[in-house]
């Protein structure tokens, strides 16, 4: 799981269905994903994708912060505007607040091997 980067929702949906039902529930499990609460995710998602899709469930809820912002900074970065640095930023901040600045990090780690091999 340490391989979650930008694409790897739509990529893990797509494993699970339809491609274009991937592309169209993306942006609602992505919001789902941000829940307050564990258990308001869980529900919400097996409300959305069923038991059937347990096993995805599982791993979205298992990293669910990490996918969250992991798509949001990917989405900041691709915007061509002048706001994308503040959206970038803003992201980063809100993962501070969350406690979840291990994500940052791998980010960073990545970053670093990318850069090393270029």
């Amino acid at each position: 799981m340490s391989q979650i980067h930008e694409f790897w929702l739509n990529n893990e949906l797509a494993r699970h269905m339809e491609p274009h039902q991937a592309h169209q529930q993306e942006p609602e499990i992505l919001e789902i994903l941000n829940a307050r609460t564990d258990i308001e995710c869980e529900n919400r998602l097996v409300s959305l994708l069923n038991y059937d899709k347990f096993s995805l469930i599982k791993r979205l809820l298992v990293n669910r912060k990490k996918i969250f912002y992991c798509t949001k900074l990917h989405q900041a970065k691709v915007r061509f505007s002048c706001k994308a640095q503040e959206d970038k930023d803003r992201i980063v901040e809100r993962i501070r607040e969350d406690d979840c600045e291990y994500i940052i990090e791998s980010l960073d780690q990545v970053k670093l091997k990318i850069d090393a091999h270029n």
